[in-house]
């Protein structure tokens, strides 16, 4: 019976360079994902600038936490009334200071790091990394946005995508029904806050409403 026959040394050489090569190309490849991870968003000194804003033309008493802070966590006090022009910044800053957990379609969604724009009247730009059920993915989606009868509304969005994989029409639609109904959930989940109207322009969201007077962190 023929014994087996050693690899070559130069056999064992070449499938250790394979293996070096793949395990370059998987750091890479982990490294790009990590980096993107996320959109570029404001952070230190100009988040806390936005935030603060926000508060003052909203009329309302808050500190600024160290840290995002859970939105039903809050403890609202007092109401009034108020009207303001939001830049896509101010709100930005809200929606990062202030996380909040949905489940949509019986799944956990939560918006992180998130960046808002209104390239056009009536159209939203967001930037955001999602938190679903435990893994974490960057997102980008465009679309047409209104406010009626007190909820966030979209007839579909015109581009998506995900982890930088554009979305197809049917991904898409589904991707707006989720973001849609974040929002709503958001909005009435936010302590002491009553939206009445909003308009979109590129100079910002003209939002009319009751917010409270003060609002503090646990």
């Amino acid at each position: 019976m023929e014994s087996e026959k050693k690899p070559s040394r130069r056999g064992l050489v070449v499938g250790i360079a394979v293996v070096v090569v793949f395990l370059l190309m998987l750091v890479a490849v982990v490294f790009w994902a990590l980096n993107r991870s996320g959109p570029s968003t404001q952070e230190g000194p100009a988040l806390r600038t936005a935030y603060e804003s926000a508060m003052r033309k909203a009329g309302v008493q808050a500190s600024y936490p160290p840290e995002p802070v859970d939105l039903t966590s809050i403890v609202a006090s007092g109401e009034h009334p108020f009207s303001a022009t939001f830049t896509a910044e101010e709100l930005g800053a809200l929606l990062s200071t202030f996380r909040y957990s949905a489940s949509i379609d019986g799944t956990t969604i939560v918006l992180r790091r998130t960046s808002l724009r209104f390239p056009a009247d009536d159209t939203v730009s967001l930037d955001a990394s999602v938190d679903v059920e435990g893994s974490t993915y960057s997102m980008s989606i465009d679309g047409p946005v209104s406010f009626v009868d007190g909820a966030v509304k979209s007839p579909n969005a015109t581009r998506v995508t995900a982890s930088g994989i554009s979305l197809n029409a049917g991904q898409r639609a589904q991707a707006t029904r989720a973001v849609v109904s974040y929002v709503n959930s958001y909005l009435e989940a936010a302590p002491g806050l009553d939206i009445e109207s909003v308009t979109l322009t590129t100079a910002g969201a003209a939002v009319t409403g009751t917010a409270p007077d003060r609002i503090e962190f646990p």
